[in-house]
């Protein structure tokens, strides 16, 4: 379902012997993104962020998604993850999602308990 909608986007081909699919790397270079929906929130992921390059040992080279095909809950790894902030609230069983962005160096300590996650930032993360 969403590893098929993503190669339709995509306009992508998938390749077995490197269980990759293959991209147009001029996407990469585009101002392109892909929104990815979890319940009211929506995390943006660019293209830059989201198709990887790759050089094979054959020396050829290509780019693909960041997304594979593999069991029916794929899972969204690094490249989605580069562009979101989480926060796994392991205590209370929670993850907060938020669209990633730089605001500088304000760490934010996270406690254990029932408010582990400080109140002045459960604006800036929606519970998910």
């Amino acid at each position: 379902m969403i590893v098929s909608a993503v190669y339709l986007d995509l306009d992508e081909e998938y390749v077995a012997e490197t269980a990759l699919s293959k991209v147009d790397c001029v996407l990469r270079a585009s101002n392109g993104a892909l929104d990815f929906g979890f319940s009211d929130k929506v995390i943006r992921v660019t293209f830059s962020y989201f198709i990887q390059d790759y050089t094979l040992l054959s020396g050829s080279h290509y780019c693909a998604a960041g997304v594979l095909p593999i069991s029916a809950a794929p899972v969204l790894g690094n490249s989605f993850l580069r562009a979101a902030y989480v926060v796994f609230d392991w205590d209370n069983i929670n993850v907060y999602l938020a669209q990633a962005a730089n605001y500088g160096f304000e760490m934010v300590s996270i406690s254990s308990g029932e408010d582990a996650v400080p109140s002045q930032h459960h604006q800036l993360l929606d519970h998910s």
